[in-house]
């Protein structure tokens, strides 16, 4: 039995006899197209692999404008090396807008003195989900504190919201409450205690901007809690002062027990003269009580907040 003769070459010798082998000139990309063009070109172009169509497609382009102002379209037969150009029927504009409010949901806040939600969670709830309300500020609660009153928290929580409380301490009635929608991503705020009235403060993140929410129940004077107008005043400027410097647009809103249409009282005044020192615009303009007084306000420091649209809505709630 003989022996075959084998031949073996090595990877450098292999690489050695490619280099011998005459490479085509390389050509610039326009002279390519013109050899093409003239039918020179003996390569063919690549066709689609697959079986997928070669048949070129539409697709409509869309361009914008500011200010009636378009931007330039550049042809593609305008690039070198590329014959084709574009069909300007498929362009379509775009007009933009730099107002932004129309894409910006407008925040729907409701205020209601409920004087007890545990015999009320039906329609609260009923009224957060018809008229939409995005955040409800609740002045006397009546709620107790620890977990005495979860199950009526619950109930008061629909789907798509939660609920601040703060309940007054150590005695039946007041507290004051926060229930907004969970987009806003509420967070309570911890603030001091005041002996003449009662605060819940939250911050939301609405797509504008922050604010800072901060609910106020007043007792009246004649209260069993009631303190004297002077220490009310006292106090209510030390916390609007503290809240000067932090971040957030005020938004202030609650029942205060004053009859802020009654111009003819003293108390009335120096609550008023308080609210334009510390630049505090009042934007209730209606009577909020049975008997026809101003017993809730809304306050924000002058030209930061829209307050658009305030009236009294919520007659369904029976105290």
């Amino acid at each position: 039995m003989g022996w075959l003769n084998r031949i073996s070459y090595s990877g450098q010798a292999l690489i050695g006899i490619g280099e011998t082998i005459p490479k085509r000139p390389l050509l610039t990309s326009k002279l390519f197209n013109i050899l093409q063009y003239l039918g020179i070109s003996r390569i063919r172009p690549r066709l689609c692999r697959g079986g997928k169509s070669n048949r070129p497609k539409i697709i409509k382009t869309i361009t914008n404008h500011r200010e009636d102002k378009y931007r330039p379209i550049i042809s593609r037969s305008e690039i070198p090396g590329i014959s084709r150009g574009v069909n300007n029927d498929n362009l379509i504009s775009v007009k933009l807008s730099n107002e932004h409010t129309d894409d910006k949901k407008k925040v729907t806040i409701g205020q209601l003195n409920a004087r007890s939600v545990k015999n009320k969670c039906f329609e609260i709830t009923n009224l957060l989900l018809e008229k939409d309300i995005d955040v409800l500020a609740i002045t006397e609660t009546w709620l107790a504190s620890g977990s005495a009153d979860d199950f009526t928290k619950e109930e008061l929580t629909p789907a798509g919201y939660n609920m601040l409380d703060v309940p007054r301490k150590n005695r039946k009635g007041g507290g004051v409450a926060i229930i907004s929608k969970t987009l806003f991503n509420a967070r309570h705020i911890k603030t001091p205690s005041f002996k003449s009235f009662e605060v819940i403060e939250s911050l939301l993140q609405t797509t504008r901007e922050i604010v800072r929410l901060c609910v106020i129940y007043r007792p009246p004077t004649s209260s069993k809690l009631g303190q004297p107008i002077s220490t009310f005043l006292d106090e209510m400027q030390d916390y609007i002062d503290s809240r000067t410097t932090m971040s957030g647009s005020l938004l202030l809103l609650g029942d205060f027990n004053f009859h802020f249409d009654d111009n003819s009282n003293a108390d009335t005044l120096r609550l008023k003269d308080m609210f334009s020192g510390l630049n505090l615009d009042q934007h209730v303009n209606g009577s909020t009580h049975k008997h026809g007084h101003y017993l809730d306000l809304v306050l924000t420091r002058a030209n930061e907040l829209d307050i658009l649209n305030m009236r009294p809505a919520f007659q369904i709630i029976q105290q």
